[in-house]
């Protein structure tokens, strides 16, 4: 019943409200979700591109108390290709581990970027494990089922629109 309601109400409201929600598999969403007039827009966000995934690690850097411009942001970001926001934090995160254990080797030693990267190393990113599910999601866009959320790596911008 509670499904049913918030489909007649996401049908019928007349406040302007903004509903947003996400869904890892859009495959298992019941049609009622996805038929035409229910949702104002489908959008799919894409993997982060070089310029998200800088501004993603400066985040988490900048999080933990340091400085991104005392960090390599441009190597991070090419090594980090494939690579998606909770990635890119516990590639931080482990790094910062990294950094503390290596302070009783080298007192007032830091978090630095090669920590970042070896940590980078060290995690398989979702591009590896869903790569089929990322390439059909990206062919749905193309095929005009979602609005592109963000500019592809290297694309022009222009979003695809939905029917």
């Amino acid at each position: 019943r509670g499904l049913g309601y918030f489909l007649t109400w996401l049908q019928e409201r007349t406040a302007p409200v903004f509903v947003f929600f996400t869904a890892n598999n859009v495959d298992l969403l019941p049609p009622e979700f996805l038929r035409s007039g229910r949702l104002d827009g489908r959008f799919f966000v894409d993997l982060p591109s070089r310029e998200e995934r800088k501004e993603i690690l400066a985040i988490h850097i900048r999080k933990r108390g340091r400085n991104p411009d005392d960090f390599d942001l441009d190597l991070l970001a090419e090594r980090s290709e494939g690579y998606v926001g909770a990635e890119l934090e516990q590639a931080v995160k482990d790094g910062l581990l990294e950094a503390f254990a290596q302070r009783v080797r080298e007192p007032g030693r830091d978090l630095r970027t090669e920590d970042i990267l070896a940590a980078l190393q060290n995690i398989v990113p979702l591009r590896n494990t869903m790569s089929r599910e990322i390439e059909a999601l990206r062919e749905r866009a193309k095929n005009g089922t979602f609005m592109l959320a963000s500019r592809p790596e290297g694309g022009t911008g222009e979003s695809v629109r939905v029917d």
